[in-house]
């Protein structure tokens, strides 16, 4: 495909139901050659873009690389800061893949592990309920703990048991993320009570990087406005260095960014000579949420700037092609 002189239009980020997304990439695919779309990456979590998929997309004369959203965590903090990192790659990489298939199986064992604390506490669950409630035939690997804290407080008695554990009013709905956050997550106030442990379920940056610099490369941190939304985006400018030093060679600009984060992205950009790539982060064709956009959104602060978004796209393409 010849883009010299056009305004490239793309998708970087989205997901299908090889991961967690709500359609094959059969739809998305459609609705890119609907828009006259010259770029469409599949980042499925921990799950390489499948041949049929990048063919098709080929065949369609729209752009398409090896990509995954990758499951990852950076040891050397003084707790281990899980975070994901969007991955393109100019070809496949057998190495890559069977590390995340190496994830999946230790999420599979995380998860299972969870809801047997759960219960050991007292909380009901039924995994083909589970499964319904989701409307899918999921399996354990694409779900995630706050997956597992809507599903439970779906049921009027782990409800009353988690706000009486959360010290909250039982006759309202306790809300999913307090129960992850206070509950299941590292480090939470009563993870004692259902602490689990799967030693490196995500494997390290450096290990990522290892394997993926063989070849044409991105690693980009994901989302970072939500990933490190723990700590003020000035602060995150300051543990960057850290990660600059695993290799991290790009930031994505979230369609949910304010202008502080965006401020900071572009000042790292600057300084270390990353990629930016922009992404929706879309899982359901025109369902977006508060973490989600729509299918090829862009963060409102740019949406003007075309040739801004043309440049890093093609700076995209110049990064994994080489």
């Amino acid at each position: 495909m010849n883009i010299a002189n056009v305004q490239l239009r793309w998708e970087n980020h989205c997901h299908t139901d090889e991961s967690d997304g709500g359609q094959g990439f059969e739809v998305l695919l459609n609705e890119a050659k609907s828009r006259g779309m010259h770029i469409l990456n599949y980042t499925d979590h921990d799950r390489f873009t499948l041949e049929k998929m990048l063919q098709m997309t080929h065949d369609a004369w729209i752009i398409s690389y090896h990509s995954a959203e990758i499951s990852a965590c950076n040891y050397d903090w003084d707790r281990p800061k899980s975070l994901h990192l969007t991955c393109y790659l100019s070809s496949r990489s057998l190495e890559l893949e069977a590390a995340c298939n190496n994830t999946i199986t230790k999420k599979v064992e995380l998860i299972t592990k969870q809801f047997e604390k759960l219960i050991e506490y007292g909380f009901r669950w039924d995994i083909n309920e589970l499964y319904r409630y989701y409307k899918v035939d999921r399996n354990l690997d694409m779900l995630n703990k706050y997956d597992l804290s809507r599903y439970i407080l779906t049921k009027s008695r782990n409800n009353f048991l988690a706000a009486d554990l959360l010290w909250v009013d039982a006759m309202k709905n306790v809300d999913p993320a307090k129960l992850l956050t206070e509950c299941l997550q590292p480090w939470s106030p009563h993870y004692e009570n259902f602490d689990v442990q799967v030693p490196y379920y995500e494997p390290s940056v450096e290990h990522i990087w290892s394997l993926a610099h063989q070849q044409s490369w991105i690693l980009s941190i994901a989302h970072p406005n939500f990933s490190f939304a723990d700590i003020w985006p000035d602060w995150f400018e300051k543990v960057f260095p850290q990660y600059y030093e695993m290799w991290v060679n790009a930031i994505e600009i979230s369609s949910f960014a304010d202008i502080k984060w965006l401020s900071v992205m572009y000042r790292l950009a600057k300084k270390y000579n990353l990629t930016l790539t922009i992404w929706s982060d879309n899982h359901i064709l025109w369902q977006p949420d508060k973490t989600h956009a729509n299918f090829w959104e862009l963060n409102p602060v740019i949406v003007g700037m075309h040739w801004e978004v043309d440049a890093i796209l093609r700076g995209i393409i110049n990064k994994v092609e080489g």
